[in-house]
């Protein structure tokens, strides 16, 4: 049996150019949710009884919802609210971003 290397080989740039912007969004995204994990752990652990409840709610909503989900609603829905179209970068960092840090 013999695997044809061939499509990877003629189509290098575009996969060196896949695993640049790969590199970019995991790097990017895992920044954020680290500052979201760092202060939302400070937060539930000096914050109070109240603030704790809702670093909490947001904590068990987020994780429960699949990334996918908010991949779409990031891009998709919350320009709507802000009246700002968002580029897909930056789409994709704030909602993986929001993910990690819960």
């Amino acid at each position: 049996m013999d695997i044809d290397v061939s499509p990877l080989i003629e189509n290098w740039r575009f996969m060196a150019q896949a695993i640049g912007m790969t590199l970019l969004l995991s790097t990017l995204s895992i920044c954020l949710g680290l500052a979201i994990g760092i202060v939302c752990g400070t937060l539930r652990t000096y914050g109070g009884r109240l603030i704790d409840l809702a670093v909490g709610l947001y904590v068990d909503l987020v994780r429960s919802i699949p990334v996918l989900a908010i991949l779409v609603w990031t891009y998709f829905a919350f320009p709507l609210f802000i009246g700002h179209s968002l580029t897909p970068v930056t789409g994709g960092v704030l909602a993986l971003g929001l993910h990690l840090g819960a």
